[in-house]
């Protein structure tokens, strides 16, 4: 039964990519004020075998939309390889940056996830709560000054385990790469480091995640995230607009049954694109785009086409 139920997780999800599910993306934007409230919109699609040559394309056929079709009653496992399979992953995160202290600071993220597939035609979604993430860090070195800041934070969090991770489709329960939750307790390691001379400026975020089992004895192997941005600011009054360059590196080993490694399950893969950020008083708004620079993965995996994101904020 254990192996007929890998066999079924690396049919339906070998294209699956843990870091939009764990948790593992953090936002870098230029911003130096106390408090940060953000809403995010990131949107992921991955489509095109690797190992039938196929294109990916990042605008694709029925992988964003608001209206859906019912999910087919189909069990059919993967056999064709389709040009028009795909996954993607639509999230809405609440992020909230608060500075308790001179020395303090706290994160903490939550979100709404919708992740729809297509495989040979057969069509299935899963919407729901994402994990709760809170993470609080000590500010190591602070400096500012009119053409020179800089900062850098290392802290420790926790992801808690309020999504689901069992959902079930026709009977079957999806794989842990498609559920809105891991159902695990993990624990987190970052740093932020910024700095700014004049107009250019850089931000980094790395998140190493360290994962636990949940109660089907189930987890997504250890992951690790970097994020950098470098960026130009044009200022003017109280309106300022920044002009970057994102880049993204993600890498995890891949799911967990029990002691094994199920094949086909994991994550090597760096993006980069533009982004483009307009600060009027204390609303920031943010609109950037990602695409698949290096990856590597499993030949019958599918490749990632890229990332859009959009955010609105409120700095004070």
């Amino acid at each position: 039964m254990k192996k007929l139920f890998i066999l079924n997780f690396i049919l339906h999800s070998i294209a699956g990519y843990a870091c939009d599910v764990c948790g593992g993306f953090f936002v870098a934007n230029p911003n130096y004020s106390k408090h940060q409230v953000m809403l995010m919109h990131r949107y992921r699609v991955l489509n095109g075998y690797n190992h039938y040559q196929q294109k990916s394309y990042f605008v694709n056929p029925g992988a964003y939309r608001v209206m859906h079709p019912e999910p087919s009653d189909s069990n059919e496992a993967i056999t064709n390889y389709s040009s028009k399979d795909y996954e993607s992953f639509k999230s809405y995160d609440l992020k909230g940056r608060f500075t308790l202290t001179n020395k303090l600071e706290l994160l903490v993220n939550f979100g709404f996830q919708e992740i729809r597939t297509e495989y040979d035609g057969i069509k299935k979604k899963n919407a729901g709560i994402t994990d709760l993430q809170i993470l609080l860090g000590y500010k190591l070195i602070t400096a500012a000054s009119e053409n020179f800041k800089q900062q850098l934070v290392c802290g420790l969090g926790a992801k808690f385990p309020t999504g689901q991770y069992a959902k079930k489709a026709d009977g079957i329960r999806l794989s842990l790469l498609n559920q809105n939750g891991s159902g695990s307790f993990d624990g987190m390691i970052y740093t932020n480091y910024k700095l700014q001379f004049k107009q250019l400026g850089l931000n980094s975020f790395s998140v190493l995640k360290i994962n636990t089992f949940n109660s089907l004895h189930q987890k997504i192997g250890n992951s690790f995230n970097q994020t950098l941005a470098l960026y130009y600011q044009f200022a003017k009054k109280n309106k300022s607009v920044f002009l970057t360059g994102l880049s993204t590196y993600e890498y995890n080993k891949g799911v967990y049954d029990h002691d094994n490694l199920i094949p086909s399950t994991g994550t090597n893969v760096c993006l980069l694109g533009p982004s483009v950020d307009f600060i009027y008083k204390k609303l920031q708004f943010n609109l950037g785009f990602q695409f698949r620079v290096f990856e590597r993965n499993a030949a019958n995996n599918m490749a990632n086409a890229g990332r859009a994101i959009s955010s609105v904020s409120w700095n004070f």
